[in-house]
């Protein structure tokens, strides 16, 4: 069975109908549309060998044949301009950048589509850990937080007031104020949050 790498390059062949390998003269001849087509079918052995040292485990071919091509079709006229790149060399350095340029693209979208879930499940509340990673506080400490500051939005307007004074550095001195400092304390008590 043969790789699609192969088959593309047959396909070329075949549409290019020439005498490979061709040289820069014998390229510069072919019509516009198939000079990349001849360049993959010319160049076959240092693209594909290049694929093959730089392709990942989980690489697909279709996505090589395709930067290759992408990469085969804006040096088409670079080398049209400049008969000294029409070398194996400069292809296999261009094949480089280019098919390492996608595998480390290909890699990272993998990677974010294909993770176990970053979602995290707390008492009913969906986090995304990617809202936590790189933060000095750990997953636990932040579900902590946002547990803490729902009780306090459960427990109405009138506590958050009191809250956003506190930390803004005001003093509650009033006796309703107090009281739902102390009613705070209590709730926040009897769902495990310890204070000093």
């Amino acid at each position: 069975m043969m790789n699609q790498f192969t088959e593309t390059r047959n396909m070329f062949r075949e549409a290019t109908a020439c005498t490979y390998p061709l040289s820069y003269s014998d390229w510069m001849s072919l019509r516009e549309d198939l000079k990349a087509a001849a360049l993959f079918v010319n160049f076959f052995t240092e693209i594909y060998g290049v694929w093959c040292k730089k392709k990942r485990e989980h690489s697909v071919d279709d996505d090589g044949i395709s930067k290759v091509m992408e990469t085969l079709m804006r040096e088409v006229p670079k080398i049209s301009a400049d008969p000294n790149r029409f070398t194996p060399q400069y292809i296999t350095y261009n094949m480089k950048l280019r098919i390492g340029d996608l595998l480390r693209l290909k890699e990272a979208q993998n990677y974010y589509d294909n993770t176990v879930s970053r979602y995290v499940s707390v008492g009913g509340d969906e986090f995304d850990l990617l809202d936590i990673v790189g933060t000095e506080t750990d997953v636990e400490t932040e579900m902590y937080y946002k547990e803490f500051w729902k009780v306090i939005e459960g427990m109405g307007e009138a506590a958050q007031t009191v809250i956003d004074k506190l930390l803004k550095g005001n003093k509650c001195s009033s006796k309703k104020q107090v009281s739902i400092i102390e009613n705070l304390r209590n709730v926040l008590c009897e769902r495990g949050f310890a204070y000093a």
